[in-house]
This record gives structure tokens, C-alpha cells and sequence, in this order.
């Protein structure tokens, strides 16, 4: 039995052959003359505003997308622009058309409304008011001022993770980094990257967290507006640095986060310091301490120069205070026997005086005290008969007895004296 080999198809020479750009313009011409002019809902997508004037967008709803332009000429009547990252639903005007160098079908926008802010753009509003009000933005740890770890939750294939290590590795070569894989877009993402947190967690040398992507559109950044993935970065017990997109990128982790970095860029100059500056402070502060400690010591040599001109020698001083003693016992004795002098001749004084006081004196010149009863008589006129009297002489004294009284008679006037 042979073997039976089928030949190739023979082209048909008849049918005429178009070229790329021949079917391109067939399917423009059908399309343009099919939707000459349609009214199209949708929800602005990846919005850029090129250099040239002319905007480009997608249009899209839950289920298709459809790229859209709209020149500069049609747009300079419009009074509101979209921002980049925007999610807006609008309503425009236009036609289909061709973009030939691509192949790709879109709507050359005329005219443009807006109908309201986008689903998702809506959805990312409330999920950041509530948790607003919980308190979830407040609450801010302060990053380590120079970490010796760190620990980054990023896809390993993107160019973020690339930016962070050549700008980590240029402004402080050696620190320790470890890289978590996970997922940064998609519907798997949120609950990849909190995984990524569990593994984080258990990472005890880790001083901070870097939870990082590149730039995209809000779709593509979705997933960090996720709210369990929010609730367990406010949990997180490490510092926690948000780098998602670009700067005009704002996600729900960046609220939630202890700190917002622009771009994965500025987070690795945010969380460690540059070793270049960080000498230079070290050098700076150096030439500071060593000029304050001149100072100091010169202030310090100045001080002690005036203290040894104040200071009197310690033996001087000892012997002055000696020669002040010796002329204060001089003057002491002195004194002394100057008051001692006094006192003796005002002694004297004073014997002379109780001498010439005393009444024995007088009785040694003939004179007697007469006493009864320990009292002295001055008057005869005191002593009855048979009163015993004492006498006192000037050497002895003597015990009498009186017999009788009488009158003493002045011999000038003739009185009665008395007569024992």
C-alpha cells in the first residue's frame, strides 16, 4: 500500500493579494462609515496629556476598553481637564476610526461631559473615610534615625525593587536588606502582600518595613487600596514606609502608613541616611567639640593665670598669721599688766578710803562703841538700870552693868551731866 502525501494549498492566483495598509483602510472605511458619530459611556482610564496638546485615554466598564484620543483642537474648548490617575466616568462624542500605524481601532473624541466620579474611584473615597474616621492616619511611629535592616515587600522583577538597592547601595553600602516577594497587581495582590507581612513580622533583626511598586494606573494600583491590607499595616509592629507609584499616586496605604514616599526612589533616601553626610556631620561636629574644648581650656588657662596673681603663698600666709599672733600676746600681756596696775592702785584708793572709814581706827584714839542687844546706844536716854551693855575698845571690849542714869549737863550751859 503506498503512502498517500498531501500537497500544500496552491494559491489562487485569480483572487487579488492586499497589502497590510490596503485591509487597514478597508476596515477604517467600513468603521467610519458604519459609526459615523456615537455617544460612548465609560470610565477614563491611563490619561495622559501629551506635549504636543492631543489627550489620550481608554475608556472602559466592568467588562471592555476602548482606546480614545481627543486633539488638541477639540480639547481647548473644554473647560475642565482630567488629572492623571483620575478615575472619572464621562460621557464623550465621536467617531470610530483607525490607527493605522498600530492596526488599532479607537474613538476620536469631539466632545467630553463628565457623568460622575468612576466606581472604583468612589469606592476608594469611602474605604478612606472610614477609615479615617477610626483613626487610622493618626497614629505615626517615628523611622529609626539609622537602620541596621531592612526588610522590602515588592515583585522581584520590578524596576522599584532595583531603584531602592542602587540608591541604598550608593548612600550606604553594606546595610543589611531583605527582600519579600510578592505579588503588586492583580486580585491575587492583596492577599499576597499580606502574606508578605506575616513573613515580615517574624523577622526579628528588621528595624523597618518598605512596602514598594512602580508607577501605573489606578487599576493597576488597586490592590494597595485593599482595606484588610490596610488594617494590618496599621498592626504592623515595625515603622512602615508606603512607595507605591509615582508622586501624583495616591493609595490607601499611603494614609495608613507611617510615612509616604513619593516614589520607590525617595523611600530609600527617606529611610537611611547618606554615609557621605553623615561623615561630613561627623567631621563638622568634631571641628566643633575641638574648638569648644580650646575655648574652654583657654578660658580655664585664663582663669587659673588670674587666681595664682590673687593667690597668696600658703607659707607666707602662715607666717604673717604667726607674727600677728606674737604682736597680739605682746599687746595682751600688755594690756593686762596695764589693767593690773589699775586695779591695784585703784585697790589702794579704796583701802585708804575703808581706812579712814573704819570705826576701830577712831576707837584707838580713845573712843568706845556701846551695844546692848548686838545694837549700837547712841543716846544714854536708851539704857535703863541693870541693863548689861557692851563695850568695844580699840584693842579689847569689856561687859558692863548700868547702876543708874543721869543727865549730861553742858559745862557752857550749866546742865546736869551724868554720873555714874
Amino acid at each position: 500500500m503506498k503512502q498517500k502525501f498531501f500537497s500544500p494549498l496552491k494559491a489562487d492566483e485569480s483572487q487579488p493579494c492586499h497589502s497590510v495598509s490596503e485591509v487597514t483602510k478597508m476596515i477604517q472605511d467600513c468603521l467610519e462609515n458604519s459609526f459615523s458619530f456615537l455617544h460612548i459611556k465609560g470610565e477614563i482610564s491611563n490619561f495622559i496629556a501629551h506635549t504636543s496638546g492631543h489627550w489620550y485615554f481608554t475608556l472602559k466598564d466592568n467588562h471592555s476598553q476602548i482606546r480614545a484620543v481627543m486633539f488638541r483642537s477639540a480639547n481647548q474648548k473644554m473647560h475642565w481637564k482630567p488629572e492623571r490617575g483620575e478615575s472619572l466616568e464621562v460621557k464623550v462624542q465621536g467617531h470610530l476610526s483607525i490607527y493605522k500605524a498600530r492596526g488599532e481601532y479607537q474613538i476620536i473624541c469631539q466632545n467630553m461631559e463628565k457623568c460622575g466620579k468612576g466606581a472604583l474611584k468612589e469606592q476608594f473615597e469611602k474605604l478612606k473615610e472610614k477609615l479615617y474616621k477610626e483613626g487610622f492616619f493618626e497614629r505615626k511611629k517615628p523611622l529609626p534615625f539609622l537602620p541596621r535592616h531592612i526588610v522590602i515587600i515588592s515583585s522581584p522583577t520590578g524596576a522599584a525593587i532595583q531603584d531602592i538597592l542602587n540608591i541604598l547601595k550608593r548612600r550606604y553600602k553594606g546595610i543589611k536588606v531583605t527582600l519579600v516577594p510578592a505579588l503588586v497587581q492583580g486580585t491575587e495582590a492583596p492577599e499576597s502582600l499580606m502574606k508578605a507581612l506575616e513573613k515580615a513580622k517574624k523577622i526579628s533583626t528588621a528595624d523597618v518595613l518598605i512596602m514598594t511598586r512602580g508607577g501605573g494606573s489606578l487599576e493597576d494600583l488597586w490592590a494597595f487600596n485593599d482595606e484588610d491590607l490596610a488594617r494590618a499595616l496599621f498592626h504592623f509592629p515595625l515603622p512602615v514606609i508606603s512607595a507605591v507609584g509615582h508622586e501624583i499616586d495616591f493609595t490607601i496605604c499611603d494614609f495608613v502608613s507611617d510615612l509616604r514616599a513619593p516614589t520607590p526612589s525617595a523611600a530609600a533616601e527617606l529611610v537611611v541616611q547618606n554615609i557621605a553626610d553623615l561623615n561630613e556631620r561627623v567631621q563638622k561636629n568634631q571641628r566643633h567639640l575641638y574648638q569648644n574644648i580650646q575655648r574652654e581650656l583657654q578660658y580655664l588657662r585664663e582663669k587659673l593665670l588670674i587666681f595664682n596673681q590673687k593667690l597668696i603663698n600658703p607659707r607666707k600666709k602662715i607666717q604673717d598669721f604667726q607674727q600677728y599672733l606674737d604682736e597680739l600676746s605682746t599687746a595682751l600681756k600688755q594690756a593686762f599688766k596695764q589693767q593690773n596696775e589699775l586695779r591695784k592702785q585703784k585697790l589702794s584708793g579704796l583701802v585708804s578710803v575703808l581706812e579712814s572709814l573704819n570705826p576701830l581706827k577712831v576707837l584707838g584714839r580713845g573712843y568706845c562703841l556701846v551695844s546692848k542687844d548686838k545694837k549700837l546706844i547712841k543716846k544714854a536716854q536708851e539704857l535703863k538700870n541693870k541693863d548689861t551693855i557692851h563695850i568695844r575698845f580699840s584693842d579689847s571690849f569689856a561687859l558692863a552693868s548700868i547702876n543708874k542714869t543721869g543727865t549730861l549737863v553742858n559745862p557752857h550751859s550749866q546742865e546736869k551731866i551724868i554720873k555714874e
